[in-house]
This record gives C-alpha cells, structure tokens and sequence, in this order.
C-alpha cells in the first residue's frame, strides 16, 4: 500500500507517526542502530521500507528473544538465591528458639467471662508444673522469661518458656512423657517456627489418617516413621511431608469405564477418593 503525499508537510507527520509507531513496538526488542535504519530506510522512500521492514522484524524478534532468554536465567538465579536465603532465615529464626518450650493447656486465672485476669506469675506455674510433676529440681534462675499466649480456654492456656541453658531445657523436654495422663491435659511442645508448626500440623492429620505412624521433634528437627518397624525420616520442607502420603491408585470401577469420559466426571470421582 503506497502513501501519497500532498505536501512536506504531510509526509513529515507520516513519517512522525511512522516513528512514533515503531518506537512503541520495538523500542524493547531492537537496538538504537537497527531503529536508525529503519528511520533511515523510511525517508529514502516507502516501497523501500516496506521490503526491508520483514528483515527489521526477524532481527528485533531475535533480539527480543534474546533479552527474554537471559531475563529468564537472571530470574531463575535470583528466585533460587531467595529460596536459599528463605531456608537460611528460617533456619536461625529456629535456632534462636532453642532454649524455649511451650507447655499447653496450663491452669490460669480468669474473670467470671473466661478472660485472662494478668498479671499471671507464669514463672510460678511454670516451676510447679517441672517440680511436682516432672519431678526435676528447679530453681527460679533456671527461667529467662515466661508470659501467656493466646487467649484462655476453659480457664487453660498456652506458657511460652525461655530457660537460661540449653542443658535445663532439654532436661525438661526429656521429660515431657511423665505429664501423660495429666488431669489438666497439660503437654509440652517445642518452641517451632511457624513453618516448621505448619508442618507438624499437617503430620499430626496424617497420623490420625493412619498414613504415618508416629512423628516428634527434637532439637527443632522433625521426624517421622512410616511404620512401626521403618526408619525414622527427617521431614524438613513440604516435599518431604508430600512423599509420605500415599500414591493416588486408580479406582477398579475406572477399569470398566471408556477412556473419553468428561473431565467433570473424572473430577468428581477423584475428590471422593
């Protein structure tokens, strides 16, 4: 399609236009000499520019191309350099709990509507509770800090505790089996990271599914056993909890059915298994 021209003035805003246009289109994927040649070939005559203008396509969609491919590998260095640095933070932000214990379901005050009536002498409970019913001998020294968390229910809640040595702490832990069978239902967890919370959330439905046998924690690191008489696992992101659970089987009433079956079907009978 030629272009004819009135005037100077006419093909000066053509090709302004022109200009314009191709610097929307290309101004990503070309460089600033192959959109002088293009401007260049422009003014020396339309036909001219219309036979060249495939070539400054096939060369601007290579460089585009080009850009994209090493965006990518920048994109992927830098989505694998926050992966590690997510593991990293994650890591210390559990080793910064080391020295600390939640004890759950723990006896404490409340008002006549089920509030937490604070201060609560945590300390206190806290001492009682190894003293008496773990039977280790204590002293209040023994006790960086300890505070409620969370609201109470039914007149219990949750006591975080921070113990000055690693050694009292997992004395304590250790422990931990004598409160079995405790009239006020109080256990003591370690004090995990919120990641690592979610997963042992997730294998404590296992467990209840029966799709695992046992799991605990020690020292912040989770385990598992798959069976009774299996070795135990170290679960420590959720691909590991994934390959626990077991491979989906294909129903025996599939064996009966056609190949073409719509998708909704097919759906619906996989989220019933």
């Amino acid at each position: 399609m030629a272009a004819n021209f009135s005037g100077n003035g006419d093909r000066e805003r053509f090709l302004q236009r022109v200009k314009e246009t191709v610097d929307d289109c290309f101004r990503l994927g070309t460089t600033d000499a192959i959109q002088k040649q293009m401007f260049d070939s422009i003014r020396k005559g339309n036909r001219r520019w219309r036979q060249k203008l495939p070539t400054y396509f096939k060369l601007a969609t290579l460089n585009h191309i080009s850009t994209i491919k090493e965006q990518g590998k920048d994109l992927d260095c830098l989505s694998d350099e926050i992966a590690d640095l997510k593991i990293r933070v994650e890591s210390q932000e559990q080793y910064s709990r080391r020295t600390s214990l939640r004890f759950h379901n723990v006896p404490v005050p409340v008002d006549n509507h089920g509030k937490i009536l604070h201060p609560v002498n945590t300390d206190e409970i806290v001492l009682d509770i190894i003293r008496n019913k773990l039977n280790i001998n204590i002293d209040l020294n023994e006790i960086g800090r300890s505070h409620v968390i969370g609201k109470a229910r039914k007149g219990r809640s949750q006591v975080i505790v921070r113990f000055i040595s690693y050694r009292m702490k997992h004395l304590v832990y250790s422990n931990k089996k004598e409160l079995k069978g405790d009239t006020n239902g109080t256990f003591i967890t370690e004090n995990l990271s919120q990641y690592r919370t979610e997963l042992v959330k997730t294998l404590a439905d296992m467990k209840t599914k029966n799709q695992i046998s046992a799991y605990w924690t020690a020292d912040g690191r989770i385990f598992v056993k798959k069976s009774e008489n299996s070795r135990k696992i170290i679960i420590q992101n959720w691909q590991d909890v994934g390959n626990l659970r077991p491979p989906l089987t294909r129903p025996v009433a599939y064996d009966n059915q056609p190949d073409n079956q719509p998708d909704s079907a097919n759906q619906q009978s996989a989220d019933h298994d």
